[in-house]
C-alpha cells in the first residue's frame, strides 16, 4: 500500500510543524494570548523551511498563502508569510542570530513578542519592531502600484482588498526589493509614496516572492515583463507571480480582464506545471465571470491555444 505524494506531504508537514513547538511554545512559553499568533506562525515557518531543505522537490514555498478570514488560517499562513518576508529583509543571518539570542535569554520563561523583535531588530540594525507592528496591528496586506517616470520608479501603496469599499487607510512598512537583471536593491518603504532610482533595463518588483503583497505595474512596465516571461529570463516563480497578481486585480476590480488575457498569451510555452495550471484556472475563472461580455470568445480561444501547446508538448501517453 502506498501513500499519495500529498498524503506524505502533509505528514512531514504535520510532524515538523510539532517538533519546531519544542521551541516555540515550550521552550519559549508567550506571555499572553496576544501572542498566541506568533506560536504558529513560527511553528508553520520553521516546517516549511525544514521541508524545503529536504524536499525542494516539493516546491512548498513556492505556493502562496489564501489567508482566509479565520482566526487560525490568520495565526497560521499569515504569520508565517510575514516570518519570511523579515527574515528576507533583516538576512538570513541576522535573522538566526537575533533568534538564538531570543531563545537563550527567555528559555523555560515566558516571553512577548516584543523581545523577539528586539532581538532581531539589535542584530540587523533595523527598525524591525516598527515592521512587525506594521503588519500585524492591522488586518490584510497591501497592494504596491508601480509606475515609471523617467529614471525612477514611483511606489505607493494601499490596502488590498477583494471588493472595493472606499478610501482605505491603512499603511505598512513594506520591505520591498527591485531586480533588475542580476542587480537586486532593497528598500524599505514607509510612506503612503515613495520614489527610487533605477536604470533603463526592465525592472521587477519582490522577485522570488518573499514579500507578503500584491503588486500592480503600469501598463508600460507589464510590457517590459512580459518579454522576460517570453524568453523565460526570469524563474517559474516570478513568471507565475506576475500573471497571478494580474489576476487578482482583475477580480478585485483594480485591473482591466483584457490585460490579463492579453498577457496570458505569453505562457503558451510555459513547462512550469504550477504556473501552467494555475494560468488554466484563472482563464476558466475568467471565462465564467464575463460570460456576457462581448470578448468572452477571446478567452475560448487563448484557452485553447494554451492547452493545444501543452499537450503537444508532454504528449498523450
Amino acid at each position: 500500500m502506498t501513500s499519495s505524494t500529498r498524503t506524505k506531504q502533509h505528514i512531514a508537514e504535520v510532524v515538523s510543524h510539532e517538533l519546531a513547538h519544542q521551541w516555540f511554545g515550550n521552550l519559549v512559553t508567550m506571555e499572553w494570548w496576544n501572542d498566541l499568533w506568533l506560536n504558529e506562525s513560527f511553528a508553520t515557518f520553521m516546517a516549511t523551511k525544514f521541508l524545503d531543505k529536504f524536499y525542494p522537490e516539493w516546491k512548498l514555498v513556492n505556493k502562496p498563502s489564501e489567508i482566509r478570514e479565520i482566526f487560525d488560517a490568520i495565526s497560521y499562513d499569515k504569520g508565517g508569510c510575514v516570518l519570511r518576508m523579515l527574515e528576507n529583509f533583516v538576512t538570513e543571518k541576522n535573522f538566526r542570530a537575533g533568534l538564538r539570542i531570543y531563545l537563550k535569554k527567555f528559555a523555560y520563561k515566558n516571553a512577548k513578542g516584543d523581545d523577539l523583535w528586539n532581538e532581531i531588530g539589535k542584530k540587523a540594525r533595523m527598525p524591525v519592531l516598527a515592521v512587525v507592528n506594521s503588519w500585524i496591528g492591522q488586518a490584510g496586506f497591501p497592494l504596491v502600484n508601480v509606475t515609471r517616470q523617467n529614471t525612477k520608479l514611483i511606489l505607493s501603496q494601499k490596502r488590498f482588498v477583494l471588493e472595493q469599499k472606499g478610501k482605505e487607510k491603512e499603511r505598512w512598512y513594506i520591505p520591498i526589493s527591485i531586480t533588475q537583471g542580476k542587480t537586486t536593491k532593497n528598500k524599505l518603504v514607509t510612506k503612503q509614496q515613495d520614489a527610487i532610482p533605477i536604470t533603463p533595463s526592465p525592472a521587477m518588483i519582490n522577485s522570488g516572492r518573499p514579500g507578503f503583497y500584491r503588486v500592480k505595474y503600469s501598463p508600460d512596465l507589464l510590457i517590459s515583463l512580459k518579454s522576460l516571461v517570453l524568453q523565460k529570463s526570469i524563474s517559474h516563480i516570478d513568471r507565475w507571480a506576475l500573471q497571478n497578481d494580474l489576476f487578482a486585480l482583475c477580480v478585485s476590480g483594480d485591473g482591466i480582464t483584457k490585460s490579463y488575457l492579453d498577457f496570458s498569451k505569453s505562457y503558451e510555452n510555459e513547462d512550469d506545471y504550477i504556473t501552467q495550471s494555475n494560468v488554466a484556472s484563472n482563464l476558466h475563472s475568467l471565462y465564467n465571470r464575463t460570460i456576457e461580455e462581448s470578448f468572452n470568445y477571446e478567452i475560448k480561444d487563448i484557452v485553447h491555444n494554451f492547452l493545444k501547446t501543452i499537450f503537444a508538448r508532454i504528449g498523450w501517453d
